[in-house]
C-alpha cells in the first residue's frame, strides 16, 4: 500500500540504485608462518558481533546518555573441507617426522584470513560489486564432529570452526581485527594492488598486509592519482 502525503517528500523510495542485496562467499585464503593456502569448500561464514552492551547513564533520575561497550569480531565458518596443514591451527600436530601420524589436543596457532562476499543489484545480479574481508590474529576451535554410517540417503559431512580475532594494533585509534574493503568505493587500481598482494601473482606468494601496510598502500595509490582521500583518510589517518 502506497503512502499518501499532502507534500512531495525529499526522500525517495524504490530507486534502482537502492535495490541491493548481499549474498555468497568465495576467495577464502588463510596465512600463517610464511604459508598461504586457499580455502576451498566454504559453505558459510557467520559474522558474530560479541559484546556491545548498552550502558545508560542517569542524572537526577533521568536517562542522560546511552553508551555502547566495545564489540569484538567472532566467526563461525562452515566448510566441506579445509586447507592443507590448517589442522595445525586447531591443535593437530605431526608426531616427529613420522608421516601420517597426528597428535590431537596440541597447542593452537594463530593465522590471518581473508574472504570475499558478493553485492548484487536487482537488474545486474551478483556481478555488481563485492567486499573483501581481512581478519587479523585469528585463533580457532574446531566444533565437535559426528561420524555416521553410509546409508541410502547419504549427506556430505561439514566442518565447523569457531574463530576469534584480535585487533591489529598498527593504527592507533582505529585498531580492529576485521577490516572490510568495498569495491563500490575503493578505486579499482587500489583494489587490484590489494588482491595481487593477497592472492599472489605468478610465482609470487600471496601475503596478508598489516593494517598499516594496507593503509600505506591506499595512501600511496591515492597520491598517485593526484588527490588525497575523500573526507577522512583510510582508517581515520589525516590526509
Amino acid at each position: 500500500m502506497s503512502i499518501k502525503l499532502n507534500f512531495v517528500p525529499n526522500v525517495k523510495w524504490g530507486l534502482e540504485d537502492n535495490k541491493l542485496f548481499e549474498t555468497g562467499i568465495d576467495c577464502g585464503v588463510v596465512y600463517w608462518d610464511n604459508i598461504t593456502r586457499a580455502w576451498d569448500g566454504l559453505v558459510s561464514v557467520d559474522d558474530i558481533i560479541s559484546g556491545g552492551e548498552f550502558k545508560p547513564f542517569y542524572y537526577e533520575g533521568k536517562r542522560l546518555y546511552t553508551d555502547v561497550s566495545n564489540t569484538e569480531t567472532e566467526l563461525k565458518v562452515t566448510s566441506y573441507t579445509y586447507p592443507k596443514d590448517f589442522d595445525t591451527r586447531f591443535g593437530y600436530q605431526m608426531v616427529g617426522n613420522f608421516p601420517g601420524m597426528i597428535a590431537t589436543n596440541q597447542s593452537n596457532g594463530q593465522f590471518d584470513m581473508t574472504y570475499r562476499t558478493l553485492i548484487g543489484k536487482s537488474h545486474i545480479g551478483t556481478d555488481f560489486a563485492y567486499k573483501v574481508h581481512l581478519l587479523y590474529n585469528c585463533v580457532c576451535l574446531r566444533a565437535d564432529r559426528k561420524y555416521e554410517t553410509v546409508n541410502a540417503d547419504p549427506e556430505l559431512d561439514t566442518f565447523e570452526f569457531d574463530i576469534n580475532t584480535s585487533p591489529d594494533m598498527s593504527i592507533p585509534g582505529m585498531e580492529s581485527g576485521h577490516y572490510i574493503l568495498d569495491s563500490r568505493y575503493t578505486p579499482p587500481a587500489i583494489m587490484d594492488k590489494l588482491l595481487k598482494q593477497l592472492y599472489g601473482s605468478g610465482s609470487t606468494r600471496g601475503v596478508m598486509p598489516s593494517a598499516d601496510q594496507l593503509n600505506n598502500l591506499i595512501q600511496t595509490a591515492l597520491h598517485g592519482f593526484g588527490h588525497a582521500p575523500f573526507g577522512r583518510a583510510p582508517f581515520g589517518r589525516a590526509p
